[in-house]
């Protein structure tokens, strides 16, 4: 059970360094990504004549394709974030040079990082939130492990089925990040101030 803990935790970390380098890009919505595709299908649909064979209208036809696919991609990731989660603002949309996707979003006070591969499918999700949002289980077993500790900040990750919090704790001498799965903890980082 500890492996599986291990390689769970190993990959979301992983995966959190491999999407550190990521450049911006402006916030969509859901009609404005449905109606690009539509224009960009037009426009294919429109360029598409048969007989032409220049290069300009192969780069042209080439260029629409890729803009076609990259606004059925941004359709697919707000069609997700529209379909699992609630009152959601700020959306911003994130590129980076591998091809994933990371979407940043602020929800009934909480602040999530939702990871798509380079297709809009769903990898993970992380979820900023308090200890008062942490299911009451695992509020017992941290306090119950770390007394004298107070919670500063939880993480909710969640990839596939499974779900798991990283917890940061805070004591007058230490600083630890814990994770918790299936009701066992799991140090990951310890400091002394």
């Amino acid at each position: 059970m500890k492996k599986n803990n291990v390689v769970f935790i190993s990959g979301v970390i992983f995966t959190l360094l491999f999407t550190t380098r990521l450049n911006a890009q402006q916030p969509e919505n859901i009609s404005s990504a449905t109606t690009k595709t539509k224009q960009l299908t037009d426009m294919a649909v429109i360029g598409d004549t048969p007989g032409v064979n220049d290069n300009s209208s192969k780069a042209t036809a080439k260029e629409m394709k890729a803009k076609l696919n990259a606004a059925k991609i941004s359709t697919k990731v707000n069609n997700h974030i529209a379909a699992h989660f609630k009152n959601v603002s700020g959306l911003q949309i994130i590129n980076s040079e591998q091809g994933t996707m990371v979407a940043k979003f602020a929800m009934s006070g909480k602040v999530a990082r939702v990871l798509y591969d380079a297709k809009g499918n769903w990898v993970y999700t992380i979820i900023n939130c308090t200890e008062n949002d942490l299911p009451e289980n695992v509020k017992q077993l941290v306090y119950g492990s770390y007394k004298g500790f107070t919670i500063t900040l939880v993480q909710e990750l969640s990839q596939g089925t499974i779900t798991c919090y990283k917890i940061f704790l805070e004591d007058c001498r230490n600083l630890k990040e814990i994770f918790v799965y299936n009701d066992e903890i799991t140090v990951d980082k310890e400091f002394v101030k």
